[in-house]
């Protein structure tokens, strides 16, 4: 009987250590569980500020292409500009040689007729 005894404490204790282990892992599993949701939060939270961020930058972006865009038509227009400014002034300095042309004909011809009615009176 004694020996029943034995073997029922033995496995009592057994029992009593299996149920404190039990529990130390269920402990540890309550821990890592919480450790997990927490972590599970602060990647939500990086995820939504990294999902913010992204869209901030995308409508930087977007503000910045419609700029250079603006800028590139701005340009296009200035340099339309200055092409037609560059042709205008090389057609008016034609126009002006042309008519100085013509203004020294002009003069070299009175300037002939002249001398011819100088030498005339001589």
């Amino acid at each position: 009987m004694s020996q029943n005894k034995e073997q029922t404490a033995q496995l009592e204790k057994q029992i009593k250590d299996q149920n404190k282990l039990i529990e130390e892992l269920k402990e540890q599993n309550y821990e890592h569980e919480t450790k997990i949701s927490e972590l599970e939060i602060t990647m939500e939270e990086q995820k939504n500020k990294l999902t913010d961020e992204l869209n901030y930058k995308a409508k930087e972006l977007k503000k910045n292409n419609d700029s250079s865009s603006d800028i590139q038509r701005k340009y296009e227009q200035l340099q339309k500009k200055y092409d037609q400014e560059c042709i205008a002034m090389k057609q008016a300095k034609e126009k002006e040689s042309e008519i100085n042309g013509e203004r020294v004909a002009e003069m070299e011809t009175q300037l002939k007729d002249t001398k011819e009615t100088f030498d005339m009176a001589k």
